[in-house]
């Protein structure tokens, strides 16, 4: 049987064209050896050019027609193929084609089709056993024996024939041997290329078996592999036995010759092991997620299952990874970076799960140690790092269970403490309040209006813009509000920690309360005053009589004030931080603590009870934005959650407006949000209705927002009015006479019936003005400035009594108010008294002056300007003042600021200026005067009279370092201080240098008291040094509590008197520096030193009053 017969069987059952027989005929004529009819079968179907059918029916029509095999003769000269057998059948090749029925038209073979069936006719023959038989058997010769008496021709004929014999039998044992090896490696080959792949394991495994000499012993052992490695992943579907076999039998076939045509199919297998046992791990872990959060538990079950399922994983994924294996050409990368990606998901929800489980633990510890708080902070720095856990039901019950915890530890006590009706003793006598009427009118509506200015609370008549009381409250508390009770108001005077009620128009005290530190606005809850305080706790005050009749404590501080239902049954405080409370308005019981999650001071405006009683809370969650939410309760009125939120751009500082159904926010960005509350049961019952964006001007500190029928007012760097519109869902700006473009608004804005009320910092001015707009056009009906800062010391011996220059240019009495004439914008630091009771007014690096005289008609306001602008402040010289300029001069002016002499022209280098500080007279009847320079030289000065009266410089000193302070003349020394916390003496006559000392960095100073210099300096002391003999430090001590402001002063028993700006006044002796006495506590900031006015001292207060205290 040969190939050639098996190609004029196909042709006799289906004739063959020409093209196609002589193709086949080349095809096996050009084999090295001779091709078996089973080989071309075989390859024919492999390639598709016919189909299974045909070829075996060929073939068994080649086995009926073969004769009785020959007895053994010597090896052919070409091997033959494999003998026929019946049960050798090609049924299971490859799948069939579509159409059984292919004619020889469709198998023509062109060139590329018979070299391609050359090459693989070729390699199926090379090596072949047979070959190498008959190779064996051509080299084969006989070496003629030695000729001996028993040789004969018989005899050689005889052992010839029988080693014929022996020959042939052994080759066709082999050829037998062969075609039954090569019918089994087909049968196999038929049924793995079908998928039958037990069948091809149970052939392939007897082939290796068998037939370890064959020639496709190495494709056998690699396709026994594959059909294994097929059948544990398309026929059990179970990649981790896939991937024991692929561990296993890699190494043992990957050096087989054959191992090379089975790379791609590993390409397609490996990876898609790969990516299923991803798909189990990433399966197994959901599991384990999905147990742990059906549970309580910190560990999930099944942990332990999806690390083993990731190692699985991970290990398949280096395998198809491996190049040796799988060469890169051959990848889909995509399946490679899917497989990593989920195994990376896997892993971050595998740490995810750990850390759950250590939050969770940690949260119970903290709860059962009564710590709810830092049960919270574990919560939140969880869901900062994996905010995938927020849904997490075990995060979510040790939550709850934190809140319950901090519900209960909520607890109300009743308490009986009357309230202090009469005022604090206080050593202030007398107080003159800075206030002026810019614009005088008269408005259609009553009340006060109540505001808080540098820790002094002012009532100012509605009516007409009078100031009607000033009262000190202390200035720690932010947000400072007053309430309305009645015809009272109540206050909080954070200096002593009370709640005041007053009468609103008088400011006389009705009843005062203490309080705990940190209180908020009072809120009233009908015939009861809630104030939340930041040390835990909310107090509940009697509000006729001012009693303290319960406190509320907490777990933690409330910062804000309470909102009470509509109904007035229920109080909503917000704390610190995570909680909003719910407590009962009648027994103060917390009823329940809902979790918000807030952060400590992301909420900074209170809450607001809105239509349908939902509670409004504005959260500033980002660095510049906020959202506001809308809480909902329950059929108890208790806060069970979240309904709905919006994001805002930018920060929301003030309350909320709450207008029937409109709830309207306003951030510190310009952002405007009129929202339309809705019932609970709406899908977003928080309904955008209008608004305005966000205004490029981010550095306004403040804005409110208050309704005045129909339209919103907005304070900010301007007065704005807008008016919703439904259409078009935007604020629609409406023109106002005066919207105070570019001043800053400060607190809150009121509504008098047709009058509204606001305050605000005008550009340029220290002062606060209270002002009255009309509502519908926004005209001014009036303005009173008030708090503006003095401009020097009181002066008690003025034409007009006690006087405080004040930075307004104008002076104010301890008496009554002076008119003023024309406002004058100018804002001025210094105030000197020249002899003749005039007062200039002036300004450093400014040439604007004021000065006011007196005369029998009263006081009178002049404005003047200078040649150049002042270098430093001033000091008076009898009925002249000494100015020291930028250009470089010397001057002594008259109170018009007309020379009354030559100045004094300083050497200078041009760009450099003079830098000229404070200068001092040498004495009071003595025309010289001490000036100083920041460059470290020190000048002498004389006022020579006569016709050529002038300054004229009688010595000067370089002191080689810098000069950073004024000035000081004790005796007959001058001091300056020196960088570096040096003081230096001088001689008055001649400025020779009497040596330097080190007293620290230097922060007030130097005064003369007596014999001596002193100082403040930085560390907290007052040191004093010797201004004659030997140059030392005569004594430090403590100075009192706060910054030392103004000039000290000494009395007439040898005690020196200096302020602070916190208000005391520190008595000490001025030869030792012991306290002379307990210090004074005056309550209010201070901006000058006493000055001394009979038995009393009069002082300047921040706020620009003049104060009154008793001599001690």
């Amino acid at each position: 049987m040969t190939a050639e017969d098996f190609i004029q069987i196909l042709d006799r059952q289906e004739p063959l064209s020409d093209a196609l027989r002589q193709s086949l005929l080349r095809t096996v004529a050009s084999s090295p050896r001779p091709v078996s009819p089973f080989e071309l079968g075989r390859l024919l179907v492999k390639k598709g050019y016919l189909d299974s059918d045909r070829v075996n029916q060929a073939l068994a029509t080649l086995e009926e027609e073969a004769s009785p095999p020959p007895p053994p003769t010597p090896p052919p000269a070409a091997p033959l193929g494999p003998p026929p057998s019946s049960s050798k059948t090609l049924d299971a090749f490859v799948e069939r084609p579509e159409s059984s029925d292919i004619h020889d038209e469709s198998i023509v073979f062109d060139e590329s089709q018979r070299k391609e069936l050359e090459s693989s006719l070729s390699q199926t023959s090379s090596g072949s056993v047979v070959s190498q038989v008959e190779s064996q058997a051509r080299r084969k010769t006989l070496k003629k024996p030695k000729g001996n008496e028993f040789d004969s021709p018989l005899m050689l004929l005889g052992g010839g024939a029988l080693v014929l014999l022996v020959l042939g039998g052994a080759v066709m044992a082999y050829l037998l041997g062969r075609e039954s090896g090569d019918k089994l490696l087909l049968d196999a080959t038929t049924q793995f290329e079908s998928g039958a792949y037990s069948q091809a394991i149970a052939q392939y495994e007897r082939f290796v078996e068998k037939h370890v000499s064959h020639h496709a012993i190495g494709e056998a052992r690699v396709r026994l592999f594959l059909a294994r490695l097929r059948q544990a992943v398309e026929v059990n579907n179970d990649p981790a036995s896939a991937l024991q076999i692929a561990q296993s039998s890699l190494p043992e076939v990957e050096d087989i010759e054959e191992f090379g045509e089975a790379r791609p199919e590993l390409a397609a297998l490996l990876p898609d092991i790969a990516l299923k046992l991803t798909e189990i791990a990433e399966r197994v872990s959901d599991e384990a997620t999905s147990a742990l959060d059906a549970g309580d538990a910190g560990e999930a079950p099944g942990a332990g299952a999806t690390d083993s399922a990731v190692e699985l994983a991970t290990e398949a994924i280096a395998l198809a990874s491996n190049t040796k294996y799988v060469p890169k050409s051959l990848r889909d990368e995509r399946d490679y970076q899917a497989a990593r990606e989920t195994l990376q998901r896997i892993a971050r929800r595998r740490e995810a799960q750990v850390e759950l489980a250590a939050a969770i633990g940690a949260m119970r510890e903290a709860i059962a140690a009564g710590d709810p708080a830092t049960a919270y902070s574990r919560y939140d720095a969880l869901l900062r790092s994996r905010p995938e856990l927020a849904e997490s039901a075990p995060l979510e019950k040790a939550l709850m269970a934190a809140a319950e915890a901090e519900r209960g530890v909520v607890n109300y006590e009743a308490i009986s403490k009357p309230a202090e009706t009469l005022e604090a003793a206080s050593p202030v006598v007398a107080a003159a309040a800075a206030a002026n009427q810019r614009v005088k009118g008269v408005s259609r509506d009553t009340g006060v209006y109540a505001i808080r200015v540098k820790g002094i609370a002012y009532g100012v008549n509605v009516a007409d813009g009078a100031l009607l009381w000033r009262r000190p409250v202390g200035a720690t508390a932010s947000g400072w509000r007053s309430v309305a009770v009645d015809d009272d108001l109540l206050m909080l005077d954070t200096r002593s920690d009370e709640l005041l009620r007053v009468n609103a128009r008088s400011g006389e005290l009705r009843w005062r309360q203490s309080v705990d530190v940190g209180a908020t606005t009072p809120v009233v809850l009908g015939e009861r005053v809630l104030v939340a305080t930041a040390s835990g706790s909310m107090l509940v005050i009697d509000a006729a009589q001012g009693a303290l009749v319960g406190r509320v404590t907490f777990a933690q501080p409330i910062r804000l004030p309470p909102a009470v239902s509509r109904d007035g049954d229920r109080v909503y405080l917000v704390g610190e931080h995570s909680i909003v409370y719910t407590l009962a308005a009648d027994s103060f019981e917390c009823l329940g603590a809902y979790y918000l999650g807030h952060e400590t001071g992301a909420i900074t405006a209170p809450p607001a009870v809105t239509l349908h009683n939902h509670v409004a809370v504005a959260v500033n969650d980002g660095l510049e934005t906020s959202r506001a939410m809308l809480l909902g309760v329950g059929s108890d009125g208790v806060i069970e959650r979240l309904l709905d939120a919006e994001r805002m751009e930018g920060l929301v500082r003030t309350a909320p407006l709450i207008a029937g159904r409109l709830l309207t926010y306003v951030t510190n960005k310009g952002e405007i949000r009129v929202y339309e509350i809705g019932p609970a049961n709406e899908p977003s019952p928080l309904k955008p209705l209008a608004g305005r964006n966000a205004t490029a001007n981010a550095s306004v500190k403040r804005r409110n927002v208050i309704r005045a029928g129909s339209a919103l007012w907005i304070s900010s760097d301007r007065l704005v009015k807008c008016v919703p519109s439904l259409s078009s869902s935007q604020l629609n700006v409406q023109q106002i006479e005066e919207p105070f473009a570019g001043d800053e608004f400060l607190g809150e804005m009121q509504v008098h019936r047709s009058t509204l009320i606001h305050a605000r910092r005008r550009r340029g001015s220290d002062s606060v003005t209270v002002a009255a707009s009309e509502v519908e056009s926004g005209a001014v009906v009036w303005e009173t400035d008030l708090a503006a800062p003095p401009a020097g010391e009181p002066r008690a011996d003025s034409p007009a009594g006690a006087m405080l220059p004040l930075s307004e240019g104008r002076p104010l009495t301890l008496g009554k108010p002076l008119p003023l004439g024309p406002h004058d914008s100018s804002r001025y630091d210094a105030a000197i008294t020249l002899a003749n009771g005039a007062m200039v007014f002036t300004k450093v690096g400014s040439d604007r002056i004021t000065t006011v005289t007196f005369d029998a008609s009263g006081p009178r306001s002049t404005r003047h300007t200078l040649d150049d602008a002042l270098a430093c402040r001033p000091i008076a010289a009898g009925d002249a003042w000494l100015a020291s300029f930028e250009l470089g001069q010397i001057c002594l002016l008259d109170e018009s600021g007309m020379p009354v002499a030559a100045p004094f022209q300083a050497p200078a280098e041009p760009g450099v200026p003079a830098a000229w500080l404070g200068a001092q007279q040498a004495g009071p009847d003595r025309p010289e005067f001490v000036v100083p320079q920041a460059t470290g030289v020190v000048r002498l000065l004389r006022l020579n009279d006569g016709p050529a009266r002038g300054l004229v410089e009688l010595a000067s000193v370089d002191l080689e370092a810098r000069v950073v302070s004024d000035a000081a003349v004790a005796g007959a020394s001058v001091a300056v201080v020196l960088e570096g916390g040096r003081l230096a003496r001088l001689a008055l006559a001649g400025l020779q240098s009497e040596g330097v000392v080190d007293v620290g960095p230097v922060v007030w100073g130097p005064y003369a008291i007596g014999e001596r210099f002193v100082v403040g300096a930085a560390e907290g002391d007052l040191v004093a040094i010797a201004a004659s003999g030997p140059l030392a430090v005569e004594w430090r001590t403590p100075a009192p509590s706060g910054r030392p402001v103004g000039a000290p002063a000494l009395d007439d028993r040898g005690r020196m008197l200096v302020a602070t700006d916190r208000g005391e006044i520190g008595l000490y002796s001025a030869a030792t520096g012991e306290a002379a006495g307990a210090s004074i506590t005056l309550g209010q900031s201070l901006a000058s030193g006493p000055v001394s006015r009979g038995d009393s001292w009069l002082l300047a207060a921040q706020d620009g009053s003049m104060l009154s205290v008793v001599a001690p």
